[in-house]
């Protein structure tokens, strides 16, 4: 996406958010004179928040640092009218990103290894008001979080603690739209998105169907169900299907030389709770071209009353069948993470890789982090 249209696209957000308050001030103001003025409106169930944070990390197999840096606005904003209630909510997460990174392990979305880039997270617009569904029917459009897995349980945006929609499903947001809802216990959402992730990029013609279904069983136990199929832009997957083509198949198999990958996905997810602590786990089955994948997560974690401090541990398994068999990577993390109040956020994690597809050497990698908001 060019940076005039990635600006544009802010300026939209933007006259949407001001438009619906002056219609939502005016409407009330005709019928309930309960606003003293348009900026009374604006300000109702409005949050806004300047994020900044800076993160550093060792990895060993390169015996360097990474540093990336992050500073943006955070808002969060429900409309609402005394005929309608509630009837739309506004996520708009905009920051611009630096990344200090050695060699060549920048992401694939960034161009340079020392570069500032516009990257949205959640931006979004989800309409909650349609007449007769009560919360059961929704429709979201933006930039927003793959509805897939555990990572739809928890908001993980900008922290060190997160789940394996990068390394399993190539993308943690997307462009596009769904449809969502709570229906008694049930929870579902599923959409339709450009699958190009941070950047909206038709190149290549990707495209991603995404969806998950959850259930509340008791205050204690949830469950869900994930699929995704698609042609997704993930370079470093691709890299690693032709890394497992023998030198004929290199010569007569272009899949994967545009950064493209045909994938499917179904996955099955669970959280227990038990006093302070948490059992999860993710399991996903699927297919990268014709590569049977099979990728798992499970995590142990520890929360005092306050949510004050985190402590967590988890195991991550990755399979697939390549040309000459299959073969998997495993890597455990333990982490850390204090929040004495919402301005403040420090934390820290240690990653250790046990082993790698194609006996690839094992990094450590310690990250820490420090985040404000104000």
């Amino acid at each position: 996406m060019s940076k005039f249209n990635e600006l544009f696209l802010s300026f939209l957000f933007l006259f949407f958010i001001n438009f619906t308050n002056y219609i939502e001030a005016k409407e009330e103001t005709q019928s309930y004179k309960q606003h003293s003025s348009y900026w009374d409106s604006v300000q109702d169930n409005l949050r806004v928040a300047l994020d900044i944070s800076t993160r550093a990390a060792y990895n060993s197999n390169v015996d360097d640092m990474f540093y990336t840096q992050f500073i943006g606005v955070d808002l969060h904003k429900v409309f609402s009218s005394p005929q309608k209630g509630d009837w739309a909510t506004v996520v708009l997460q905009l920051y611009a990103t630096r990344i200090d990174w050695p060699g060549s392990m920048k992401p694939f979305f960034f161009n340079r290894n020392h570069e500032w880039k516009f990257v949205p997270r959640i931006t979004t617009i989800n309409f909650t008001g349609i007449p007769g569904t009560q919360g059961s029917f929704n429709i979201k459009i933006g930039h927003f979080e793959l509805p897939f897995g555990l990572e739809t349980q928890y908001d993980t945006n900008g922290t060190l603690h997160d789940y394996m929609h990068m390394s399993n499903l190539g993308a943690k947001v997307d462009w596009g739209f769904t449809i969502n809802g709570v229906c008694d216990k049930w929870e579902y959402e599923t959409g339709l998105s450009r699958g190009s992730g941070i950047d909206f990029d038709s190149s290549g013609h990707p495209w991603l169907i995404t969806g998950r279904a959850g259930h509340s069983f008791n205050k204690v136990f949830q469950a869900g169900f994930s699929y995704l199929f698609g042609k997704v832009k993930n370079p470093p997957a691709a890299s690693l299907y032709r890394s497992g083509l023998s030198a004929g198949q290199l010569l007569t198999d272009s899949r994967g030389l545009d950064g493209m990958v045909k994938r499917y996905r179904l996955g099955f997810d669970c959280i227990y709770g038990w006093k302070k602590w948490t059992f999860q786990g993710e399991l996903t089955c699927g297919e990268d071209f014709s590569q049977n994948v099979c990728n798992n997560l499970v995590e142990v974690n520890w929360q005092n009353g306050m949510s004050e401090w985190l402590f967590y541990s988890q195991v991550l398994n990755f399979n697939q069948d390549f040309t000459s068999g299959w073969d998997s990577a495993f890597s455990s993390k333990l982490g850390a993470q204090w929040t004495p109040d919402n301005r403040w956020e420090l934390s820290a994690q240690l990653e250790q890789q046990i082993s790698n597809f194609f006996n690839a050497s094992r990094a450590t990698i310690i990250t820490v982090q420090g985040r404000a908001r104000f």
